[in-house]
C-alpha cells in the first residue's frame, strides 16, 4: 500500500514539427499562453483547425516522462515516455536522444494493444513505425522505453545522490534509488513512496519552456552503497 505526502511546495533546500507522415516528439510545450488555455485565435475559425487545436491540447496533457535513478555510479536512469500524436496521415514518430546522454535498452509498445512497435534509430533520435497512417480525428498512443547514462544530469556526491535537468514535458515523475530518501527538489512536488520503497516525486511544467529540475537524494544510514 502506498503512503504518500502532498507537498504544495517543496523547496527544502531551494518538438511537434516535420516532413509530412513525420512527427517529432516536443523540444518545448507552451501551456500559459492563451492557447494553451483553450482559448482558440479568431484566425482559426474553421472547424478543422479548432478541433487541431483541442486535439493538440489534449495530446500535450497525456504525454508523461518516468524517470527511474538506477545505482549512483552508474549515472544511468530508466525513461518511460508516454505520447500521444493526432496529426492526421502520420506514419512515423521521432523521439530525440538527448545531446549528450546515450541510449540503450530501447523498446516501443502501443500502448492500446501492448504490442511492439517497430523502431530505429536515425540521426540522433529514436523513428517509431506508427504501424499505418492516423486517421482523421484519431490518434496513435505509444510508450517509448530507454535508458540514459549522463554523468552531468545524474551523478553522486558523497552520502548523496544529484538529478540535474531541464525537462519539457508536461507530467513528470522521478523515482529514486532503494535506500534513498529525498533531501530536495527544486519544484513543487508530490512526493510519494512506490510499493517496493522507492521515494518518487511528481510534478507539471506549466511553463513556456523547459522546466530546471534539481533533486537531490540522501542515502538512508546503514544503506550500502
Amino acid at each position: 500500500m502506498r503512503r504518500a505526502w502532498t507537498l504544495v511546495a517543496f523547496l527544502l533546500s531551494g518538438a511537434a514539427a516535420g516532413d509530412e507522415g513525420l512527427t517529432f516528439g516536443r523540444a518545448q510545450r507552451s501551456v500559459s499562453s492563451a492557447r494553451d488555455a483553450g482559448f482558440i485565435p479568431a484566425s482559426a475559425n474553421s472547424d478543422d483547425s479548432r478541433a487541431a487545436e483541442l486535439a493538440r491540447i489534449r495530446n500535450d496533457d497525456d504525454d508523461f516522462t518516468l524517470y527511474e535513478l538506477l545505482a549512483p555510479t552508474s549515472h544511468r536512469f530508466a525513461i518511460t515516455y508516454d505520447v500521444t500524436t493526432a496529426k492526421e496521415g502520420d506514419l512515423f514518430f521521432l523521439n530525440p536522444i538527448r545531446e549528450g546522454s546515450i541510449a540503450s535498452d530501447e523498446r516501443v509498445v502501443d500502448r492500446a494493444s501492448g504490442k511492439p512497435l517497430r523502431w530505429e534509430l536515425v540521426k540522433g533520435a529514436i523513428k517509431v513505425d506508427l504501424g499505418g497512417p492516423v486517421p482523421k480525428d484519431g490518434e496513435r498512443r505509444i510508450r517509448i522505453f530507454k535508458t540514459y547514462t549522463d554523468p552531468k544530469s545524474y551523478y553522486a556526491e558523497g552520502d548523496r545522490i544529484v538529478f540535474d535537468r531541464g525537462l519539457s514535458v508536461r507530467r513528470n515523475a522521478v523515482v529514486l534509488p532503494a535506500g534513498y530518501e529525498l533531501a530536495s527538489c527544486s519544484v513543487p512536488a508530490i512526493v510519494s513512496t512506490e510499493a517496493d520503497g522507492r521515494v518518487k516525486a511528481s510534478f507539471v511544467n506549466d511553463r513556456d519552456d523547459t522546466l530546471p529540475v534539481k533533486i537531490v537524494g540522501r542515502r538512508l544510514k546503514g544503506v550500502k552503497e
